[in-house]
């Protein structure tokens, strides 16, 4: 983060006040030398980031399969050993998880939303393993790069995501859902709604869907693999 001078404007009255703001950075992949895609995020957790992405998108089933990644300035080079699209397999180790869980996963979020307290620009992401109950979150200005950077984060320290809880603060559109249900994430949560794709594709991979998750309510739009216990 950094801080500008500016003015607030309360009613009739003006005064300098001094705002911190958000940076943003870009970074360039070139996956086996042809580029994939162009990053605008927060500093911080690249290689997170961009392997989250890399497993999220399909390219590679596991960071086994990343033979080089270099990040140079704005510009990030991956080699693979085998970049092609494969289906993983959705097997997970729980079938249902108690209500108070998912609370306690969203204080978890709310209460490690530090940059979005301070600047109001950030959104933010969880990801907990059911079996263990360990955890990370992180915040970025794109809610797409929470997500990789989550699931580039716990895959690089031996997570299960197969066996993952994934709570974020942004929208659950297709883009959003997809990423999760590519991995085998098999339960995804927003503190806000979902899209009518974003359903559509939780469907197709029987992924359950919460939106609206808050501590008093939520949306069940689909109750997949992971059954939710109310009791």
């Amino acid at each position: 983060m950094s801080e500008i001078e500016c003015h607030m404007i309360q009613g009739n009255s003006r005064k300098v006040m001094r705002e911190r703001i958000a940076k943003e950075s870009q970074l360039d992949l070139f996956v086996n030398d042809n580029f994939d895609t162009r990053f605008t995020f927060s500093p911080g957790l690249e290689e997170s980031l961009v392997l989250g992405h890399l497993l999220s998108k399909g390219i590679i089933e596991s960071l086994e399969e990343v033979s080089s990644l270099e990040i140079t300035d704005s510009f990030c080079k991956v080699s693979t050993i085998s970049p092609t699209h494969r289906d993983v397999a959705r097997t997970t180790s729980f079938e249902s998880i108690k209500l108070s869980a998912l609370k306690e996963i969203f204080n978890d979020l709310c209460n490690n939303q530090r940059d979005h307290t301070a600047t109001g620009a950030f959104h933010g992401a969880i990801l907990r393993e059911h079996a263990t109950g360990r955890w990370f979150t992180c915040e970025d200005i794109d809610r797409k790069n929470t997500v990789n950077k989550v699931i580039g984060y716990c895959a690089q320290n031996g997570y299960l995501l197969q066996d993952c809880v994934l709570l974020i603060t942004g929208r659950l559109t297709s883009n959003v859902v997809n990423k999760g249900c590519n991995v085998g994430i098999p339960l995804i949560a927003s503190m806000t709604v979902a899209t009518e794709r974003g359903i559509e594709i939780a469907r197709e991979s029987n992924t359950t869907l919460i939106g609206a998750f808050s501590d008093k309510q939520c949306w069940v739009y689909h109750e997949g693999s992971v059954k939710i216990d109310i009791g």
